[in-house]
């Protein structure tokens, strides 16, 4: 067995490599010493790049001393932008970075509304069962809520507001399904009212 591991070395040499040199030839952190032929071609190819990238460096050259002679410059990006900003207090950020020098407008300035927060629609005042209502309401602490009620006291006028009437539109109703009873009795009332009429 020995002898065929022996002829085997003999016949490929290359083969005599430790193991952490395969790994570095294969993971790419040491060069492969099989590959010297490789690396030779592609030491000639960059050669020949590096040869023809000297060679466009001059051609860039010639056209730029030949614009010179012409008047036209090339100008390097932070010399357009130098043009381009404004000169004085009103730099902006989009003069930075945009081609087109910055034209001011000047807008009509708008009249503030004369409205502002107030509710444009006119209402009427609460009627007698309904201020007795809200008070009701009050007092039994469906309108804790409101942010347009002080918790302290009670003020009419507080109702004046859309969203005033209704929040307590929404009260009334909270109220309506918490006590259903009243809805009964009240509907036998009715129907009680109604035959005795009749």
């Amino acid at each position: 067995m020995e002898e065929v591991l022996e002829t085997s070395e003999e016949k490929n040499p290359k083969s005599k490599k430790p193991l952490s040199l395969f790994f570095k030839e294969a993971v790419g952190i040491s060069a492969n010493t099989e590959d010297s032929e490789v690396g030779t071609e592609t030491d000639c190819e960059n050669a020949e790049l590096k040869e023809k990238l000297r060679n466009l460096e001059e051609k860039v050259r010639s056209l730029n001393k030949k614009r010179n002679e012409k008047g036209t410059t090339l100008k390097s990006p932070s010399e357009k932008h130098r043009e381009i900003l404004p000169k004085g207090n009103n730099r902006s950020l989009y003069a930075l970075f945009s081609d087109k020098k910055r034209v001011i407008k000047e807008e009509p300035k708008l009249k503030p509304s004369d409205h502002g927060n107030e509710d444009p629609m006119v209402h009427k005042e609460l009627s007698a069962d309904m201020q007795m209502l809200a008070y009701h309401l009050y007092k039994g602490g469906y309108l804790k809520d409101a942010n347009f009620t002080d918790e302290d006291k009670f003020d009419l006028n507080s109702f004046e507001a859309s969203y005033a009437r209704d929040f307590l539109k929404f009260a009334a109703i909270t109220f309506a399904k918490d006590h259903q009873e009243i809805a009964t009795r009240l509907l036998k009332e009715v129907i009680n009212l109604s035959k005795t009429v009749s």
